[in-house]
């Protein structure tokens, strides 16, 4: 066990003295998992310069709607998120958003034009987020290498039995 991190629950299992199983032995681990442990938080690191240029181009307005963006890396972004692929980087919610909506553009789920604004915190009478669709065009262009933001994706296999 590493001293900069709290035990795992199945750690202090291991190291505890448990009655034999029965209901003595489902009250001890139930107190052993309701008993608080100390939470250590970590500094993200800093954002890479892959992070840094996608926030950059999706920052100008109609970013997804741009298919020089969309051609120089943004589309292999999209095609390693929509077939499971991990992320190298660790990327805000709203910059994958912004990629899936960009994604969902291309393959036509997503109505070319439209956006959707959400309005903030602001919730309706029915306790949904208030939100605004509107249309939009604009362009913007930015390079950026895909390699940097998303690992290979693992050779598909079949296995046959």
């Amino acid at each position: 066990m590493s001293s900069n991190r709290p035990p795992s629950f199945d750690e202090i299992l291991q190291s505890s003295s448990l009655p034999s199983p029965g209901p003595d032995y489902y009250a001890a681990r139930r107190e052993i998992w309701l008993t608080s442990r100390p939470h250590i938080t970590h500094r993200p690191p800093p954002p890479s310069n892959s992070r840094k240029k996608l926030e950059e181009v999706f920052s100008r307005p109609g970013a997804v709607y741009n298919e020089d963006i969309w051609a120089n890396g943004l589309d292999k972004v999209w095609k390693g998120l929509s077939s499971g692929g991990k992320l190298r980087v660790s990327l805000p919610m709203g910059l994958i958003i912004q990629i899936i909506h960009a994604g969902w553009l291309r393959d036509k789920t997503w109505p070319a034009g439209l956006e959707v604004k959400d309005s903030g915190d602001e919730q309706q009478a029915n306790g949904a987020p208030s939100s605004v669709a509107t249309m939009r065009q604009s362009p913007s262009a930015q390079t950026f290498r895909t390699s940097d933001i998303m690992e290979p994706m693992p050779p598909h296999t079949i296995s046959r039995r």
